[in-house]
């Protein structure tokens, strides 16, 4: 973490973003904790997602910005909500009730006092997304000429827009 934390070009400093993914399997590393203490000194956003969220350490939770849950058991609800009191209004009925692509966000500095709060059920994907759309066609993709590309042809997708109002492209 220090040698990302301490990058530089031309002699300047500069923003950097360090995502941990499946940080489930490595994330006991007391250095980890301290690097995430001193981000904002040196410049250093970290990002860490896990499928088992029993297994961070609640001191590195509670020094979290924003926190994203999709459908959590109630063992990793509980052990979120000891690192931070805004989920407190989160039952595991709520979180089993969740559909595909709606999660509960909480954002410590938001502009939003509603997300400083407590955690806000979010919409991460629109409802007719585009893999679901593939599926419920049986495959069938409509093809049109795209001059920017170097085939003649490429894949275009059409779903519903939001509002209602008809088909767009994506």
């Amino acid at each position: 973490m220090h040698l990302f934390s301490d990058a530089r070009v031309d002699d300047r400093g500069f923003n950097k973003l360090v995502v941990f993914d499946e940080a489930h399997k490595y994330i006991d590393s007391p250095d980890l904790v301290e690097s995430v203490r001193e981000m904002r000194h040196k410049g250093l956003s970290v990002l860490i997602a896990s499928q088992d969220p029993s297994s961070v350490p609640i001191s590195l939770i509670e020094l979290s910005d924003h926190i994203i849950l999709h459908k959590v058991t109630p063992v990793w609800l509980r052990h979120l909500q000891k690192a931070n009191a805004a989920l407190a209004d989160l039952t595991p009925t709520k979180m089993a009730n969740l559909s595909t692509g709606e999660a509960y966000l909480w954002a410590g500095r938001a502009t939003d006092p509603a997300f400083t709060h407590s955690a806000v059920k979010i919409r991460c994907r629109p409802q007719d997304h585009p893999s679901r759309q593939r599926h419920q066609d049986r495959g069938r993709t409509v093809v049109s000429p795209d001059r920017h590309s170097r085939s003649p042809h490429r894949r275009v997708r059409w779903v519903r827009d939001p509002d209602g109002r008809g088909p767009v492209q994506v």
